[in-house]
Formats: C-alpha cells, sequence, structure tokens
C-alpha cells in the first residue's frame, strides 16, 4: 500500500520499571501498558543490565541472577 509504513515501531515511552527475578528472568513493564520479558539461557549470560551507582545485574547460564555493586 503507497504510504503504509513497514519495519519496527518505535515505542514512546517513559522509563520502564524493571524486576529481575532469582531465576535469571527479566521483566520490563512500560507506562504505555507494554510488556517485555528476557528469560534465562541454559547456556548463555540471555541479558545484563547496569544501575545508578554502579550495580550489575547479570541473567547466568541455567537460570541464575548475579548481582554485583561498585562498593
Amino acid at each position: 500500500m503507497p504510504g503504509r509504513r513497514s519495519g519496527p515501531r518505535t515505542l514512546r515511552s517513559e522509563g520502564p520499571s524493571a524486576v529481575a527475578f532469582k531465576s535469571g528472568t527479566l521483566r520490563l513493564v512500560f507506562d504505555t501498558g507494554h510488556h517485555l520479558t528476557c528469560s534465562s539461557d541454559p547456556s548463555f549470560e540471555a541479558w545484563q543490565v547496569t544501575g545508578p551507582a554502579g550495580w550489575r545485574f547479570v541473567s547466568l547460564p541455567g537460570g541464575d541472577l548475579a548481582v554485583w555493586t561498585r562498593s
């Protein structure tokens, strides 16, 4: 169709709220109501997030969560 845009759409939102579970799953919830869930992987680090003050969260292989702080 002429004028129809294809490809990914941009999600406009304020910062999401995030929950990192001990199982290694990450869940982001946006103020628009959209949710994004990233599960752990049996063989690889599925995701990592770095936050303020040096916090780092990593989904470890096999479904575990590692947390580091700067101190």
